[in-house]
C-alpha cells in the first residue's frame, strides 16, 4: 500500500511515466466533475454543470466545433459520469495495452498514441456524423466524451 501512495504521489516527477499520468488526468478530471455535478445538483445550478461539461465534449456538427476546438483534445480526457464502470473499464484497458506499448515502444510512444488516437477518434466522429445520412439525422446529440 505503501508504493502505491509512493506511486500516485511522485507520478508526475517520474521520467517515463505516462501512462500512470495519463490514467491520474482521466481520474482527476472524472472526480472534478463529479464533484461538481453533485454540487450543482444540491444548490440548484444544473445549468452551470451542463455548460461546463459541454466545454469538455467534442460536438457532432461543425459549426459548434469550430466554435469549441479544444474539444478534439478534451474529450479524450473526459467520461460520462453515468456510472463508474464506464471510468473504470477505460481506465483497465488503458492500463492493460499501455503497459504493452509501454514495455516495447516506450513511454513516450504511450502518450502520442494516445493523444493522436484522440485526435483519430474525434476526426472520424465529426466525419460520420456529418456525413454519414444515418447519423447526420441525429446531429441533435450532445457529444461524445472518452
Amino acid at each position: 500500500m505503501n508504493s502505491l501512495k509512493y506511486q500516485f504521489k511522485n507520478a508526475f516527477k517520474q521520467a517515463d511515466n505516462a501512462l500512470i499520468q495519463l490514467i491520474i488526468i482521466n481520474i482527476a478530471i472524472f472526480v472534478i466533475l463529479g464533484v461538481l455535478l453533485v454540487f450543482s445538483t444540491i444548490f440548484g445550478f444544473e445549468g452551470v454543470f451542463e455548460a461546463i461539461y459541454r466545454q469538455f465534449t467534442i460536438p457532432p456538427r461543425v459549426g459548434d466545433f469550430i466554435m469549441r476546438p479544444w474539444t478534439i483534445i478534451t474529450y479524450a480526457f473526459t467520461h460520462s459520469l453515468s456510472g463508474l464502470f464506464h471510468i473504470l473499464f477505460n481506465m483497465l484497458i488503458l492500463y492493460w495495452f499501455g503497459k504493452l506499448v509501454q514495455e516495447y515502444l516506450g513511454s513516450n510512444k504511450v502518450l502520442s498514441l494516445y493523444v493522436l488516437g484522440a485526435l483519430a477518434g474525434g476526426i472520424a466522429y465529426l466525419l460520420a456524423y456529418n456525413l454519414i445520412p444515418y447519423y447526420a439525422a441525429g446531429l441533435n446529440f450532445p457529444g461524445m466524451v472518452g
